[in-house]
């Protein structure tokens, strides 16, 4: 019989939670509801193509594959839509890219994801090179995903700050319940963990923007050099700022005015700022998830390190780390959290 601790209830602890669920696994969770805000502001866009370089995500097809059932599963489960597919329409900015993703649509690696159309049926958005489609595309609602979660399984919970204190390593108890093991989802603060924190990471800030304009009749993602993900009553979020050196979680006034200058980059209407909101996703040095058990201490576990494709990875690297721990199986070398990378050599 199996008893899990799961430290954290963002996007990656809940994920996980959920996967327990479908696979009968008991589990509680240890979460502070205002240590970090990151995954209550990511915008939750999973998107197949690197628009900066014209390729496709790391791994796409296979999470895509995979989060097509579990997706489907989530919003039955749930009754609940907290998924939905979405297209992604990708507005050139110069020739020259409207070029890049014609000679694209034709590539073998690519076809089943992107095509081009130079019609000008978004009479409100600004497309002086033409477009682009991106098919696969889609919107979790983390923030709605979350909440739900917190609610409904409520008696699964404990509202405080995980103690390192309290745990006995030896017999796997925190505050003398024993567990079969213990996964820490703490996203960036995984850094101040006392067993994870060799993990090379590379957290970045970001900030949205929530937007409301009644006339703008929009149902895709809308990219240039930004998104604009519609949502409902008429708003949209706006998204997304870079920033590596002030990881805070408050907004700025230059990074508000730098995403609505990517609105009106976008289209020509006028909006009413309704929110704005910062985060600090948790990226690791590589790009790519940790995943996997301590070096020592073998029943403890992390998974971190999805930046910003929580939504495209989480529920892969979930079920891949749950089978780990349950049935022992192998985490491969690109994810594990073993991988030369991962290694601070002052905290081993």
């Amino acid at each position: 019989m199996h008893t899990i601790l799961i430290v954290g209830q963002g996007l990656v602890g809940t994920m996980f939670a959920l996967q327990c669920l479908k696979n009968n696994i008991d589990f509680t969770i240890i979460s502070a509801s205002k240590y970090s805000q990151c995954s209550r502001v990511a915008a939750g866009i999973i998107n197949p193509i690197n628009f900066y370089r014209i390729t496709s995500t790391w791994r796409a097809r296979e999470f895509l594959t995979y989060n097509n059932k579990f997706y489907y599963w989530l919003n039955q489960y749930a009754n609940k839509t907290f998924y939905r597919d979405l297209s992604c329409v990708k507005i050139f900015t110069s020739e020259a890219e409207t070029t890049k993703w014609k000679q694209k649509q034709n590539d073998e690696e690519y076809i089943e994801y992107i095509s081009v159309c130079n019609d000008t049926q978004y009479k409100d958005i600004c497309t002086p090179y033409g477009y682009g489609y991106v098919s696969q595309c889609g919107h979790l609602d983390i923030l709605k995903m979350i909440q739900w979660f917190a609610q409904v399984f409520n008696n699964n919970i404990v509202n405080e700050k995980f103690d390192p204190k309290a745990l006995n390593l030896e017999h796997l108890t925190y505050h003398h319940k024993k567990y079969s093991a213990i996964v820490f989802c703490e996203g960036y603060r995984v850094a101040e963990n006392p067993w994870f924190g060799y993990l090379k990471m590379k957290p970045v800030k970001g900030e949205l923007l929530t937007v409301q304009n009644p006339n703008l009749k929009i149902s895709c993602i809308l990219n240039k050099s930004g998104y604009v993900l519609p949502l409902h009553n008429n708003q949209y979020t706006i998204g997304a700022t870079y920033e590596w050196d002030q990881l805070n979680e408050q907004g700025t006034t230059d990074a508000k005015n730098i995403l609505y200058n990517k609105w009106n980059q976008i289209t020509n209407q006028e909006a009413l700022i309704i929110d704005h909101l910062a985060g600090i996703r948790p990226a690791s040095a590589d790009r790519k998830p940790y995943l996997g058990h301590h070096p020592i201490y073998k029943r403890l576990w992390v998974c971190n390190g999805m930046g910003t494709k929580g939504a495209i990875q989480s529920p892969l690297c979930t079920a891949l780390l749950l089978a780990a721990i349950i049935n022992g199986d192998t985490i491969d070398k690109e994810i594990n959290c073993d991988r030369k990378i991962a290694i601070n050599k002052k905290l081993l």
